[in-house]
């Protein structure tokens, strides 16, 4: 990808991390990361600053980044600028079944379409876990997630799932953003996570 950068020309390179990939990508996340202990104390424009500019919540050391690129089971893609820094990555849990065996916190289940619950919960339906995609706050609004999407999808057979917060705290840029790429929303999941009252939308890129 070429994106023109006063007169200039620069150049953003999608590859799969290696383990010298790991620091460069726990400081993505670090940048975009929100830890939110209290909804109810957000004033109205923090919560209007976040729900629009999107955000990630996991908070996890440089050490997991490593393991998953480890893991033959995780793929993580990465976007490099022409100084071959860092700028975004997105990380695809692959081979996944039933979403109730990987995210506890899901109680229930809602969807008007039998085989898209047929897709997440049938221990024999194999499909891609998108669990975090993320780009420097710098440069968002520029295609960089979604090249590093559209680069791994074209390495995938099984359909893509995505899961994004509703409540507590709408992440209205990361919907938007699926949406953008060519993800549907397929089912809404009710479930708490730390002791709070959850919503997610489930997103699907793909046939089931």
């Amino acid at each position: 990808m070429e994106k023109k950068k006063n007169n200039e020309t620069e150049q953003f390179l999608v590859t799969k991390a290696d383990e010298a990939d790991s620091q460069g990508i726990h400081k993505i996340l670090l940048k975009n990361l929100i830890e939110v202990k209290n909804v109810n104390s957000l004033t109205s424009k923090e919560k209007e600053m976040l729900t629009e500019h999107g955000f990630l919540r996991k908070e996890v050391p440089e050490s997991y980044y490593l393991e998953l690129i480890k893991n033959p089971e995780v793929d993580i893609y990465i976007a490099k600028n022409s100084s071959n820094e860092i700028i975004g990555f997105a990380t695809f849990h692959l081979n996944k079944a039933d979403i109730r065996r990987f995210r506890s916190s899901v109680d229930k289940i809602d969807t008007n379409r039998p085989e898209n619950l047929d897709l997440l919960t049938d221990s024999y339906k194999k499909f891609i876990y998108l669990d975090q995609i993320a780009v420097d706050p710098k440069l968002h609004r520029n295609g960089i997630g979604k090249l590093i999407f559209q680069t791994a999808q074209q390495n995938f057979t099984d359909p893509v799932v995505s899961f994004i917060v509703k409540t507590p705290l709408d992440n209205v840029a990361s919907a938007k953003w699926h949406e953008k790429v060519g993800f549907a929303h397929i089912a809404t999941v009710d479930g708490k996570y730390k002791d709070t009252k959850f919503n997610w939308w489930v997103y699907l890129f793909g046939k089931s």
